[in-house]
């Protein structure tokens, strides 16, 4: 398809590179989309291709309004085209995407829910319990008292209770009983008392 005249010199210039290929193959054909366009490019073109063993090809097929038959090209043509020749392609990636999207959906729900479940069971454990400070070494005991008897302590908290954690792990039943239940990696505390109590029973 030639659109100018500069155009021929590219046309000489690829043919050129393919020796083995014959002038009398290589089909040239003017660019337009109207009559009036396609005789004003012919009256070069075919001068052209006279000289150089080519065929001239005319475009002779209009349509009812003087214009070439098809649409012509543009973005939007263009790139809808594409997608129509692409379908299958563009569908494949559009299902992977969906399931994709959808598993990972899916699993930051389940984390979420996850989440959310052992934040409740954890708060549930802890009672009334607000904040722990966790020492590295033992401290006197009667310092939970003097604490909870500050007047700025009074402010955010109610009261102060120490405690003694010890870790290790527990086991119900002994010797040969087959009912037995071990349990490791655990934290209790030998005060049952104040709000370490947990509802009555030793905090574990």
């Amino acid at each position: 398809m030639i659109d100018s005249p500069d155009d021929l010199k590219a046309v000489g210039e690829y043919v050129a590179e393919f020796p083995e290929i014959s002038c009398e193959r290589v089909l040239v054909m003017p660019q337009g989309t109207d009559q009036e366009q396609l005789e004003g490019r012919a009256e070069w073109l075919k001068p052209f291709c006279a000289a150089e063993g080519f065929v001239y090809c005319p475009r002779s097929k209009l349509n009812g309004t003087g214009r070439c038959a098809g649409r012509d090209m543009n973005a939007w043509r263009y790139t809808f085209a594409s997608l129509r020749h692409y379908r299958r392609i563009h569908i494949a990636v559009m299902l992977g995407v969906a399931v994709a999207t959808a598993v990972l959906t899916g699993a930051l729900l389940v984390g979420d829910s996850v989440r959310g479940s052992l934040r409740d069971l954890t708060v549930e454990r802890l009672g009334k319990i607000d904040t722990v400070l966790v020492a590295q070494h033992p401290f006197r005991a009667a310092l939970a008292g003097e604490l909870a008897a500050d007047a700025e302590f009074k402010k955010y908290f109610e009261t102060a209770d120490p405690a003694f954690l010890l870790n290790g792990s527990l086991q119900a039943g002994s010797g040969k009983d087959a009912r037995r239940r071990p349990i490791s990696r655990c934290s209790a505390s030998p005060r049952a008392s104040g709000r370490w109590a947990m509802a009555g029973r030793p905090w574990v």
